[in-house]
């Protein structure tokens, strides 16, 4: 079995150390949810929002994107929700439009203005018609920090509508940490709103490839949480289950980052590094915020909700672990399993023992023991992986190398890497490197 990291054990024994303090504030006024990002709805979106909602105490639903020409003119998309499934929930809905970056001036009756709130009571009667109790609009909006006054207007826009048409639906919107510094700015802003998101997760471009890459700093988190805690209106932290993939060329120079959907092809000379959000970590932020909560934080949303299929997302495994309170571990075991028929074929097989998708051991090495001395007659690797045999050591090395970078073994997940056959008995032992 591997082990854990002393980084993750440090945040472990802090865990269990506060854990029995914070039990009563989950299920009553703390709350964790989660954001549905997708833009499709498949069986997999379906079936990853059936499953997760008994434990979630929201759910953030994209439901369209605004984007802008250069003429200023908006163009919607609409996402693909299933109302069925909305209509079976038992929890709290947000519905979420997403506008896109916005260069001209702002202003409440203008042909953007106008544009948003009709998108805005278009989704809510639309979810109205459907059966769908919606609780609350979000918008998500990445305004540049000179233009948080004018943003305030489309927001007091959008707050009167609803409260004239859907008085029963709040209003919240995203704010990146950089705008708290904008003391008397945000705090206008923050109250156009009944609440506001506080997304700490973010991506820089890096410097080199080998520069440290980092989604959600903790320390710098919990400076941002703590000022925004003196803001004034309630607010929520959203925290990250994602990854990337960081694209560089030969010489190191960034290229581009790559999320979730179709992987492009890039050239062979292609240098690639996977950013994810470590699990550990993010659940022992949750627990310190849930302990001890700042004043108006009211709890956590998740981005993103884990889907089946996702290849660089928590495992929805993950994400329901730490929603029961539990902490996540980490574990990979490797082992030789024999046919029960006399053939000495030995098949080896990786398993995935902990919580969290891990990423595959560069490589699993095999060595035995046997009198008189025995080698292998017969040995193949399954799949993309390669097996090499060494008579003279009496070794063998399987390499998963050739792997794409975001290939992950998810929790339970049992794989056969590859095969020998031995014409006696003989004493295998298999041991895998460490990735951890």
């Amino acid at each position: 079995m591997l082990k854990a990291s002393a980084r993750n054990w440090r945040c472990i024994l802090s865990w269990l150390a506060l854990i029995g303090l914070s039990s009563h504030l989950f299920g009553t006024e703390w709350v964790q949810e989660a954001y549905l990002w997708q833009r499709q709805w498949t069986p997999q979106v379906v079936e990853s929002v059936r499953e997760s909602s008994p434990d979630l105490k929201g759910l953030q639903i994209l439901a369209a994107e605004i984007s802008w020409d250069d003429t200023g003119q908006p163009h919607v998309f609409q996402t693909s929700y299933d109302a069925q499934t909305l209509k079976t929930l038992s929890i709290p809905l947000t519905l979420v439009m997403r506008i896109g970056p916005y260069s001209r001036p702002f202003s409440k009756d203008d042909t953007a203005a106008k544009a948003i709130l009709a998108q805005a009571e278009r989704l809510l009667t639309t979810a109205q018609a459907q059966g769908i109790e919606v609780t609350e609009f979000q918008v998500d909006f990445d305004c540049a920090e000179s233009k948080l006054g004018g943003y305030r207007e489309w927001l007091l826009a959008l707050r009167q509508t609803l409260q004239t048409t859907f008085p029963n639906v709040g209003l919240s919107f995203t704010a990146l940490p950089v705008w708290l510094r904008h003391t008397s700015e945000f705090r206008q802003l923050a109250e156009a709103a009944d609440s506001f998101v506080l997304q700490v997760h973010s991506l820089e471009k890096p410097t080199s490839f080998d520069a440290p890459i980092t989604l959600c700093d903790t320390e710098k988190s919990l400076a941002w949480i703590t000022q925004a805690s003196t803001v004034g209106t309630p607010f929520r932290v959203a925290l990250p289950t994602y990854g990337y993939e960081v694209v560089f060329d030969a010489e190191g120079h960034f290229k581009a980052l790559v999320a979730e959907g179709p992987r492009p092809q890039w050239t062979e000379d292609t240098r690639i590094r996977i950013v994810r959000s470590d699990p550990t970590e993010m659940a022992c932020l949750a627990q310190q915020l849930s302990t001890t909560p700042p004043t108006h934080c009211q709890g956590i949303i998740w981005f993103r909700l884990p889907v089946a299929g996702d290849r660089l997302n928590w495992s929805p495994r993950t994400l329901q672990t730490i929603l029961e309170g539990k902490i996540p571990t980490n574990g990979l075991s490797v082992d030789a399993q024999w046919s029960e028929s006399s053939d000495g074929l030995a098949t080896i097989y990786l398993e995935n023992t902990g919580d969290t998708a891990l990423p595959f051991p560069p490589e699993i090495s095999l060595s035995w023991d046997s009198a008189p001395p025995a080698t292998p007659v017969a040995w193949d690797s399954n799949g993309i992986f390669s097996i090499t045999v060494n008579r003279a050591t009496r070794s063998a090395h399987i390499s998963t190398t050739a792997l794409p970078a975001s290939a992950t073994l998810a929790p339970g997940q049992r794989l056969a890497l590859g095969w020998l056959r031995f014409r006696q008995p003989v004493s295998l032992q298999v041991h895998a490197t460490d990735v951890f």
